[in-house]
């Protein structure tokens, strides 16, 4: 599949209320915030699921927005404890990890719902508009003329249109971001390879999936989610496999080294 950035908007409803985002990746959040605050609403943000109970204590949030697989505690910890303490929020799950079995699971956490990452528009916005109040006759969203148009390569500088827009902009930055941390990336993987240390790598190959799926790059996401199902159960696979599999990866990585700083391929 072709590495381009995804469709980043169509025209949101006009809403009001305050969404709770919990995710550890940070340009996961700041995407998810653009979109939720192009309907009206306000957004609060956690890194984790400790800063997001202690969020939801101060009060005034009408919806969670809940990655699942964190560091510390995860977002199955996270709704546990939230239902434990009586607390009956809607909360939607927001992972890569969406086969009927994990729905399933989040759903017997406590969690009202799931989001698959990357988050389809259309879905976000019907889970905002059935949580959260319309807004008043005198509020509009974006219109679709100032909506943000689907991104399929990095924004010229200055001017009007698609290289004018917030989300449009937060999305060339955040896929260089991840192009200028390829390097880092590619250390990591053959580090954590040698070492067989498998939860390194099934951790790596999550957290790539699912950003690199949100950012446009599916190649990666594709190859990543590859070496999650191997090393989920890696007594069940060869080395020579899991070799082949990491390789995969380590390919679709290298190839970003051929693009342009938004992560758009670079001339010949």
């Amino acid at each position: 599949a072709p590495d381009t950035a995804p469709p980043v908007a169509e025209a949101p409803p006009a809403l009001r209320g305050r969404v709770l985002v919990v995710d550890d990746v940070a340009d996961l959040r700041r995407l998810l915030r653009l979109r939720v605050e192009a309907t009206g609403a306000h957004v609060v943000e956690a890194g984790d699921g400790e800063t997001a109970l202690a969020r939801l204590r101060e009060g005034g949030i009408d919806l969670v927005l809940l990655d699942m697989h964190m560091p510390g505690m995860d977002g199955r910890e996270t709704v546990r404890r939230l239902r434990a303490a009586g607390e009956r929020l809607p909360v939607y799950a927001c992972s890569a990890d969406v086969l009927p079995e994990d729905v399933a699971a989040f759903l017997a956490e406590g969690c009202d719902g799931a989001l698959a990452k990357p988050v389809e528009t259309a879905a976000l916005h019907a889970v905002l508009a059935r949580h959260l109040a319309a807004a008043g006759p005198g509020a509009r969203p974006a219109s679709p003329a100032t909506a943000p148009p689907a991104v399929t390569a990095a924004p010229a500088s200055g001017g009007t249109g698609p290289a004018a827009d917030p989300l449009a902009q937060a999305l060339a930055a955040i896929r260089a971001r991840f192009v200028a941390g390829v390097a880092g990336e590619r250390a990591r993987l053959a580090e954590a390879f040698r070492q067989q240390d498998f939860d390194a790598l099934r951790q790596q190959a999550h957290r790539l999936k699912g950003s690199a799926g949100t950012f446009g790059f599916a190649g990666v996401s594709e190859a990543a989610a590859a070496l999650e199902t191997a090393v989920t159960d890696p007594g069940a696979v060869t080395h020579a496999d899991l070799a082949a599999r990491v390789a995969a990866l380590d390919s679709q990585l290298a190839a970003l080294d051929c693009t342009d700083p938004a992560g758009t391929p670079a001339p010949a």
